[in-house]
């Protein structure tokens, strides 16, 4: 494909840097006024693409673009390459817009999947979709197997694949690593600082008297109590969280670790007995509910702002 070298030059500093004095390229270029320029390791409709939009020819650029088919991913990955960030703006906007608009991004969590969304959004700038990217990532991604191999081996050359050729800053993916396993770690703590409470030795039910106005003897509270603790240690098992697991990375995922422990049921003696509904399940679930509203509320996607380049950073508001 003929392509301008002036237009190249002045678009791309990668190009400017290539066609210049200081490289074979550029010297050929001025003995001979045209030069060939062989780019075997990139995607070629992708390349096509992009030398429509530079050179103007924008009735032959494509108003959307399939994710499916990795075209987006490799757009995305020439634009960082040759650094044609602005001039494909535009273009990516609306892309973007077509690919994601109403639309979920997976119905199945793949890790493979979410790099490759998680890269197009940081080369084009699209500060919500990489925030949605991101705490998808926290919460349902896991340890880090996600980035080294995975359960099936199919699924794990997807994400060595990408995890290869997908530059994603390392900043980004520490923060997201970093964030999950503190969030599984707050939610571990909180059952297990409840199984701490109701382990005490001077901890008792705080029913004193049943509906009709008697009093509850002592072996009542000590045995709610002991039923309370049993729930407990009984749903961190069913969690996999009992014995507590040492340290990150975790073998499962935020998500699913929340889901489990929503799922404790308490029982306690005090729901068997005459003694006011308050008691039922001593508000444990009702705590538990609102702990972890707190925790998924403070996985709330990354700004890419943080992470953007002073000299790359566009106006995202």
């Amino acid at each position: 494909m003929r392509a301008s070298s002036k237009v190249l030059s002045m678009i791309s500093p990668v190009f400017h840097r290539m066609l210049g004095p200081d490289f074979k390229e550029g010297a050929t270029l001025k003995a001979a006024q045209s030069v060939v320029i062989h780019l075997p390791d990139d995607d070629s409709d992708a390349m096509v693409i992009l030398l429509n939009i530079i050179h103007g020819r924008t009735r032959q650029v494509p108003r959307k673009i399939d994710f499916e088919n990795d075209l987006l991913t490799e757009l995305a990955t020439l634009v960082d390459y040759y650094q044609l960030y602005e001039v494909t703006e535009l273009f990516s906007d609306t892309w973007l817009r077509d690919s994601t608009r109403g639309k979920r991004l997976w119905t199945e969590y793949r890790h493979s999947t979410a790099l490759r969304w998680l890269w197009i959004s940081w080369v084009f700038q699209d500060a919500p979709l990489f925030q949605d990217i991101t705490k998808l990532m926290e919460g349902e991604g896991e340890g880090d197997s996600e980035y080294v191999d995975g359960a099936s081996s199919g699924e794990s050359g997807l994400r060595q694949e990408y995890a290869d050729r997908l530059p994603i800053p390392s900043a980004v993916l520490d923060t997201i690593r970093r964030q999950r396993d503190v969030a599984i770690s707050t939610a571990i703590d909180v059952v297990y600082d409840l199984i701490a409470k109701y382990s005490g030795p001077n901890f008792t039910c705080e029913a004193l008297t049943d509906e009709n106005g008697g009093s509850l003897r002592g072996d009542h509270r000590r045995t709610c109590v002991t039923l309370v603790l049993g729930s407990l240690v009984k749903g961190a098992r069913q969690a996999n969280i009992w014995p507590r697991p040492e340290k990150p990375p975790y073998d499962f995922t935020f998500d699913t670790l929340v889901l489990a422990i929503r799922d404790i049921r308490i029982s306690t003696l005090c729901s068997q007995t005459d003694v006011s509904s308050i008691f039922d399940t001593h508000g444990v679930d009702d705590l538990l509910e609102v702990l972890m509203d707190n925790i998924e509320r403070s996985l709330a996607g990354l700004n890419i702002n943080d992470f953007m380049p002073d000299e790359r950073r566009r106006d995202l508001q």
